[in-house]
């Protein structure tokens, strides 16, 4: 069911009342470690219990090898939340998550607020 967090976070948005259906990236995926060292950044839980690894231990889930595939089954199954490089997320049609900046603000992804980032850390 819709998480209580996830709809605090949105509260102009209607959220459907289903099981959240996880779906992930097959082992010694970029991708993996991308999204891996992000989640243990922002949660300390994640960091002890998952880390950042290209083959992260995910606790639940189905794995997918092609991003393509990932997405495409993410588009069929109600509930399902996915993450994958912004090339295919953009091209997908699905809705892509906004991220929170470290100035508290929900940030679309995009070439540009990437390379924003990036230009912030090197700045650092």
């Amino acid at each position: 069911m819709a998480r209580p967090e996830i709809a605090k976070l949105n509260p102009e948005s209607k959220l459907p009342d289903l099981p959240i259906k996880v779906l992930h990236r097959t082992d010694g995926k970029g991708s993996n470690y991308i999204f891996s060292d992000f989640l243990s950044k922002v949660s300390p839980e994640f960091r002890a219990n998952v880390g950042t690894d290209v083959s992260p231990k995910w606790p639940v889930g189905a794995a997918f090898s092609r991003c393509q595939d990932l997405l495409a089954n993410a588009a069929q199954t109600p509930g399902a939340i996915a993450y994958a490089e912004l090339r295919c997320g953009d091209k997908s049609g699905l809705s892509i998550a906004r991220i929170r900046n470290a100035a508290g603000e929900f940030v679309k992804p995009s070439m540009k607020s990437i390379g924003d980032a990036a230009q912030a850390m090197d700045s650092k």
